[in-house]
């Protein structure tokens, strides 16, 4: 039906239903290799978001089965035609495979509800011949039963899960004869109590003050400094334009530094004796991975554009190059060039 949105969800029920030992783990085999018998972008980023999940568990019960899948995605990230987007995505998900699926356990902490004797795994695999989709479940009907049968549904969830009737309701009457006798003193007692933690709560916020700890700002950009360290140092480290992006992403960037990446990628290729493709090429994959360096790159060249005449010959030539492949490969909008007015008064010799 062209619902990729539902399908991917539905793929992830699937996978948590391994997880939990509800279904057999060759469904699970069975989903992967349905989805990659004929690799569309579609099937692949499903067939990925499924393996982010399932991942874990299968490489803890059936690793060999796991390495001829990751074997399939291999050879469909290098000789299938699909979109950049999708490969960036198959690359994410080996890297995730080398830390372990460490962001996707088996079983989320507090989750491990049935013990490991009492579970019944369901070995259903999708070529048999007497599965029912029960597609009419749906369609929504009205129950004319609706209050018989939500009773049947609490007596069998109570019975699974245990009980949890509330018994707290005839607390409320009981020592109701001695209540009024003692509610002056009590309201005196009550207005003595409320003005001692009026106090305490004043001596004890001011003490709170004095015990928080100052903020310090740092001002001599130390921290700014030592992102520009790594992120030059990532860059020159690495043998292939895909390793800088990697370690570029991995990167541990707080909000609003995302901008001084973009900057600092830019100023490594214009220092440069001549351009290298190398830069054009980690600035082109950081655009198409996601939207956000895009926006930056925008941003970097509304500011080098505007301080055009500061750059020597060099400089100048290698930023061009770099900004004018993000535009010859659609990793930016030509909307970018919108910054650009060739007027006698606003342009210099540099622009």
């Amino acid at each position: 039906r062209d619902d990729k949105g539902q399908c991917i969800a539905v793929a992830m029920f699937l996978a948590h239903l391994t997880n939990q030992r509800v279904a057999h783990e060759v469904l699970a085999f069975q989903v992967v290799s349905l989805l990659l018998e004929t690799p569309t972008d579609d099937s692949v980023e499903v067939a990925v978001a499924f393996m982010r999940e399932v991942g874990a568990l299968l490489a803890e019960i059936a690793p060999r089965v796991l390495n001829a899948v990751f074997d399939t995605f291999r050879s469909i990230l290098h000789e299938a035609d699909i979109d950049k987007r999708v490969q960036y995505m198959i690359e994410v998900l080996f890297q995730y495979r080398r830390d372990g699926f460490k962001d996707s356990p088996v079983i989320p902490e507090g989750l491990d509800l049935v013990e490991g004797d009492e579970q019944i795994v369901h070995e259903i695999a999708l070529d048999d011949d007497d599965l029912d989709a029960q597609d009419e479940l749906n369609v929504f009907r009205v129950d004319a039963e609706f209050d018989e049968n939500e009773r049947k549904y609490d007596a069998i969830r109570n019975g699974i899960l245990g009980g949890d009737d509330d018994d707290g309701g005839g607390s409320g009457d009981e020592g109701g004869s001695g209540s009024e006798s003692g509610t002056d003193g009590d309201a005196e007692d009550d207005q003595e109590s409320a003005s001692d933690d009026d106090d305490d709560g004043e001596r004890g916020g001011s003490a709170a003050q004095q015990a928080a700890p100052q903020k310090i700002h740092d001002l001599t950009e130390t921290e700014l400094v030592n992102l520009r360290r790594t992120i030059y140092l990532s860059i020159m480290s690495s043998m292939s334009h895909e390793e800088a992006a990697h370690k570029l992403l991995k990167i541990e960037l707080r909000p609003g530094e995302e901008q001084e990446l973009c900057n600092m990628v830019i100023e490594c290729c214009s220092q440069e004796r001549t351009y290298k493709t190398f830069f054009g090429l980690i600035g082109e994959r950081l655009c198409k991975v996601n939207r956000t360096w895009a926006s930056g790159y925008t941003q970097a060249f509304a500011s080098c554009y505007e301080n055009i005449h500061k750059y020597e010959t060099g400089h100048l030539r290698n930023i061009s190059h770099f900004f004018a492949h993000l535009l010859g490969t659609d990793a930016l909008p030509w909307s970018v060039l919108r910054v650009v007015v060739l007027t006698e008064e606003t342009t210099t010799s540099s622009s």
